[in-house]
């Protein structure tokens, strides 16, 4: 049993990409190099904000593309943010300046020669150095760059930047060797929201002008399968998008970015969990904005809305009652968690200190919640139940690092939350558990498993390792499967029995590395929603 490729949804000239920080031409501007990063972001929804995990595979990117086609011809990632892109005036190659403060005391990255031919790529020099410039000169021979200082120490007490050059592009020498220019105060302008948001619609613009049909797509949140041939989608560019045999039908703009999709029973009705993010007018920092809008799914007509506040995660029963977490309330200055029904009428509120997250409901008729609490430095975590009629609270099982994982040293168990949901087939209820276990201090390597938890027992069924952190799981209930994907791009069936992994995959859109968000199942088809906006049509063949 495999998973195989069917159909990739959402093309559009220029594709590949995060959110825009750059495009650069070559000399005859026959090719645009555009440079992006990956925003992940890290709210109770999907905890998976840059960093949080070692296994990210995709955080910075530098692509090649056609001007006159708008076809991408080649991709490179990158560790480091990229500052700059210099063509070379008559070779297939390209010099990119990567690096960026570490946020504690370094300014770490590297000098980068890509040929976007041949797809190789070479390191300038030896030291990990932020690279503010860099620059071909006319003939190509040349390359000119600017150093950040090495750290905080040395930016406080010099306060300089430093011009080097040099012509050895095809191998690796120590900076030492490398003659050094001039230095000079090099003012650079911060990376600032109001900065960000102007270059990313700047190159909008750009590359509209160069292709009319371009169009920004990137992380796809939220993705649903309506029928054979229907698929609802939701995500960074604030659509909720309703695509038929692989065509957009309709699109309804949203206030803010699309996190969550829910059906009601009858699947009649979409319950949409949005996020905003906004500049606080004093602070100057983000600050989230949550709306809770529910459309008719024939027609995507908005039939009720409820802004909120605060991070919140929302769930649904087969009763359609929605239950939302952690809703500020202003009027008494605490947080709340609400029970509301497919109208939006508030049918039971209480507070939220004792809840850390909930899991998904899957159509039951009950709702499940964590609690977690902390002994000899081990953090063990509590799955209640909350029955929607009586609003009564029972302690079901506890969660700990499992023996499979366990071992003599000291390590912290963290629960992916919101991909944790309750399984119930012939051999009876069980929890699916999506968890990270990492070192306190220790030897150890960060590990990251899924589990079958027995929902009477808390005995751990079985216990499978997987290669990253999960980022989107779901059960196929035609098959006994549960299917998952990873942050370092992978995309995975196992038995939902017996925890054997059956088929393991690299997600790729021709030829380039991307990542699952978001997964949605219906018989055996998989739809999946990536982080660079596309919509992947899987299935699941014998």
């Amino acid at each position: 049993m495999n998973i195989q490729l069917e159909q990739i949804i959402g093309s559009t000239p220029f594709p590949g990409n995060g959110r825009m920080t750059g495009s650069y031409f070559c000399e005859n501007k026959e090719l645009i190099s555009i440079t992006s990063i990956f925003d992940l972001y890290g709210w109770e929804v999907k905890n998976i904000g840059n960093g949080s995990s070692s296994s990210v595979l995709l955080k910075h990117r530098v692509t090649i593309n056609q001007v006159d086609t708008g076809k991408r011809i080649a991709t490179l990632d990158t560790k480091y943010e990229i500052n700059e892109v210099s063509f070379h005036p008559s070779k297939p190659i390209v010099a990119i300046a990567t690096g960026s403060y570490d946020g504690g005391y370094l300014y770490e990255g590297e000098l980068l020669i890509w040929n976007y031919e041949t797809n190789t790529t070479n390191r300038v020099f030896e030291e990990n150095r932020e690279v503010v410039s860099a620059r071909f000169d006319d003939h190509g021979d040349t390359i000119v760059f600017t150093l950040s200082p090495r750290d905080d120490q040395e930016k406080r007490e010099v306060g300089l930047y430093y011009i080097h050059k040099t012509n050895h592009i095809h191998r690796t020498i120590k900076l030492s060797k490398l003659p050094l220019v001039a230095t000079r105060e090099f003012k650079i302008q911060p990376r600032t929201m109001q900065r960000n948001k102007m270059i990313k619609e700047e190159t909008i613009a750009r590359l509209k002008e160069l292709q009319p049909n371009y169009e920004f797509r990137t992380n796809i949140w939220a993705v649903k399968s309506l029928s054979e041939t229907e698929i609802l989608s939701s995500g960074e560019c604030h659509f909720l998008e309703k695509w038929k045999d692989g065509q957009r039908e309709c699109a309804h703009t949203l206030y803010a970015r699309g996190v969550q999709i829910l059906f009601s029973s009858d699947e009649k009705t979409i319950f949409v969990n949005t996020e905003a993010v906004k500049l606080h007018p004093e602070f100057k920092f983000e600050v989230p904005d949550y709306y809770l809008i529910s459309f008719d799914t024939k027609t995507l007509q908005p039939l009720h809305q409820t802004s909120l506040q605060r991070p919140t995660v929302v769930t649904m029963n087969k009763e359609n009652n929605v239950l939302l977490k952690s809703v500020y309330d202003s009027t008494f200055g605490r947080d709340k968690d609400i029970l509301m029904n497919g109208d939006h009428t508030i049918l039971q509120e209480w507070d939220a200190n004792k809840p850390i997250g909930y899991l998904r409901a899957n159509g039951k008729s009950h709702f499940y919640f964590l609690t977690s609490e902390k002994k000899r430095g081990n953090t063990s975590y509590q799955i209640w139940e909350l029955d929607s009629v009586t609003f009564e609270q029972k302690e079901l099982v506890t969660v700990t690092v499992p023996p499979q994982i366990q071992n003599r040293e000291k390590a912290e168990l963290f629960l992916r939350v919101d991909e944790s949901f309750l399984l119930e087939d012939e051999d009876g209820p069980a929890f699916i558990i999506a968890a990270k276990v990492y070192p306190l201090g220790g030897s150890i390597e960060d590990c990251h498993y899924i589990s079958r938890m027995d929902s009477f027992n808390g005995e751990n069924l079985w216990v499978t390792r997987v290669t990253g952190q999960i980022l989107s799981m779901c059960e196929v209930k035609a098959y006994n499967l549960i299917i998952f994907s990873t942050d370092d791009g992978q995309l995975g069936i196992l038995s939902s029995k017996t925890g054997e992994l059956i088929d393991l995959i690299s997600v790729e859109i021709e030829g380039s590395n991307t990542m699952v968000l978001s997964i949605d199942v219906r018989d055996n088809k998989i739809v999946a929603g990536t982080i660079d906006g596309h919509i992947l049509c899987y299935q699941i063949r014998n």
